[in-house]
């Protein structure tokens, strides 16, 4: 089941209007555009209560929730921002690489102070020359754009639900693995799907760098008693045993365990809610359904060092046993998982509950379905 976000925010504008039935409280239209505009935008610009009026409150939201207004005005603002703004994952991990792979580098080709730290001023030159910029400009943009797109996106209700959504999919900036990706996880996770379907957009975040680097789950392998993807097809194949125990080795240095971060999050905090339906064995079987999932090692600039990029799949880490989750069995891989708490009505309830108290009202009365 896939359902459009537009439509549930439909339905909120919907409800939110019903609750101010303007004009059987002797309200003025113009009072119910500006009612609109505070619960679904960052609110009125100067004019706007009364051009939105003239337009007529449906037709404003319709605009709205098909974002494709032009930002002729958003784009001149966005074009002062540092570099980083308009670079993909790869360039941006490369320009603004980890400071301590930088400290490392340093130590390594001799620029230190009589104490062995690094000495930042001595080796300024060989920084720019290696393309490097400061890693405080990626906060200091990120934070500057979110601030441009709500003052001059004429889409305000798209922006509004990239703040809900970042929110919802909430990855911290004081985490030092995630700090670096948190950019491009809004600007290509968050903000494109706001207005999409909820599978793509819970399916994004899943696979990004900082959720994945944030909930530690590019850390999760199966446990060394479960067999692995890569394990069952070198069962599968015809290799020489020696061969064959040389890669078990192997496989069983890299098997690590669990981390049942991502699992609970996504079940209590992203979809089914935590009076869902889910027990702690459901929380093993996610995270034994999301291992492998973590992200590539790259060299970009050598030899300036190892940067971590883009979301990869590791057969060898993943547990690829039969799993059982919410009554259903099969051997889940995150795909398969993100598939069927999707589908579950407690995942419907629960978005639409946070949506309507975002929206309409603090206090929800969100009618149940089945």
């Amino acid at each position: 089941m896939k359902w459009k976000l537009v439509g549930i925010i439909f339905l909120m504008a919907q409800i939110a209007l019903a609750e101010l039935p303007y004009a059987e409280h002797g309200f003025s239209k113009r009072e119910a555009a500006a009612h609109m505009l505070a619960r679904f935008s960052y609110g009125a610009r100067p004019g706007e209560v009364d051009k939105v009026a003239r337009m007529g409150l449906e037709k404003w939201l319709d605009r709205q929730l098909r974002a494709d207004l032009p930002e002729e005005e958003l784009n001149q603002k966005l074009a002062i921002l540092p570099p980083a703004y308009g670079m993909d994952e790869k360039q941006l991990l490369a320009t603004y690489p980890n400071p301590n792979e930088v400290r490392k580098m340093l130590q390594e080709k001799g620029f230190t102070k009589d104490d062995g730290k690094p000495d930042y001023k001595k080796a300024k030159d060989m920084l720019v020359e290696a393309g490097f910029r400061p890693p405080r400009e990626l906060l200091l943009t990120l934070f500057g754009q979110r601030l441009l797109h709500a003052r001059y996106s004429e889409n305000t209700l798209r922006e509004v639900l990239t703040d809900f959504w970042f929110n919802h999919f909430n990855v911290a900036a004081s985490n030092n693995r995630a700090r670096r990706y948190m950019l491009g996880y809004e600007r290509d996770a968050i903000r494109p799907n706001a207005l999409g379907d909820f599978r793509t957009l819970l399916g994004a975040t899943a696979r990004h760098p900082a959720m994945l680097l944030y909930l530690d789950n590019a850390n999760s392998t199966a446990n060394k008693d479960q067999m692995t993807t890569a394990e069952m097809k070198m069962g599968e194949m015809s290799v020489p045993p020696e061969r064959k125990k040389n890669l078990q080795k192997r496989f069983n240095r890299r098997k690590k365990g669990l981390n049942e971060n991502y699992a609970r999050e996504l079940m209590e905090l992203h979809t089914l809610g935590v009076d869902g339906g889910y027990t702690q064995q459901d929380v093993v079987e996610v995270a034994r359904a999301f291992t492998g999932w973590t992200i590539k090692a790259k060299l970009p600039r050598a030899p300036y060092g190892r940067f971590l990029w883009r979301f990869d799949y590791h057969p060898e880490d993943h547990d690829d046993s039969e799993k059982e989750f919410l009554g259903q069995k099969g051997r889940f891989n995150g795909e398969d998982i993100i598939d069927i708490v999707v589908q579950q009505p407690a995942t419907a309830r629960f978005i639409a509950r946070h949506l309507y108290n975002y929206f309409v009202a603090d206090e929800v009365q969100v009618p149940s379905w089945n």
